[in-house]
């Protein structure tokens, strides 16, 4: 029985460090997940009368990072105010359009759906505020074809309650608000997989038990 030792040996060896090459490019694909994409966004607010008081400002050919945050334009309330005006916004609605490139020459869009709350005056003074309701994925742009998405909609998160700046009159300067996104993977977090290195060390431990045991038997006295 002996000479089965040597190859048990190194026939658990071989196993253990095929196994632990398995595990390496798991992990390396893991570190890899950045990508970027480039962007677009667009945006209107609804139910307003004349010269809109509050417009949105979107960005065009930017360039966002998944993980990570970007911005998807900028509110601006106009210089239209006297100094001692109040204008009053009761559930208005927004939307922003986020179109994002595919890679295949089309892009896919996202849209942003809120509200805006609260006054603002001609002086400088606010509590308005901007509130996202919701954020949904469309059809990609320019083609009819099935597409998949760069990631899905759940994955972009936005600040909830947003505070509007207020134009100044007195400084003739417009209330200039940044909306910020961010993208953040909604996957679980993967329970962690054992390390190469640790699979080594445990079968080296293995082997070594399963030696010292052998031999120990190999030891001991014959009885008649």
């Amino acid at each position: 029985m002996r000479p089965m030792l040597p190859r048990l040996v190194t026939s658990t060896l071989t196993a253990l460090l095929v196994y632990a090459g398995l595990l390496a490019p798991e992990a390396d694909a893991s570190a890899s997940a950045v990508q970027s994409y480039g962007y677009s966004t667009y945006g209107s607010i609804a139910n307003q009368a004349g010269v809109a008081p509050i417009t949105f400002l979107g960005v065009n050919s930017q360039t966002l990072t998944t993980p990570g945050t970007f911005s998807l334009g900028q509110f601006d309330a106009l210089n239209i105010l006297p100094a001692s005006a109040t204008l009053t916004y009761n559930n208005t609605p927004f939307t922003i359009n986020l179109n994002v490139g595919n890679g295949t020459g089309f892009t896919t869009a996202y849209q942003v759906s809120g509200t805006l709350n609260g006054w603002i005056t001609g002086s400088g003074t606010s509590d308005m505020v901007a509130s996202v309701t919701s954020i949904t994925g469309g059809p990609p742009i320019g083609t009819s074809a099935p597409t998949s998405p760069p990631f899905p909609a759940s994955d972009i998160k936005i600040n909830v309650s947003q505070a509007i700046n207020a134009p100044n009159a007195l400084t003739g300067s417009d209330g200039y608000t940044t909306l910020y996104a961010q993208i953040s993977p909604s996957l679980l977090d993967p329970v962690p997989a054992p390390e190469p290195a640790s699979i080594a060390v445990f079968g080296a431990g293995v082997i070594a038990w399963a030696i010292r045991r052998r031999m120990t038997r190999s030891k001991r006295p014959v009885r008649d």
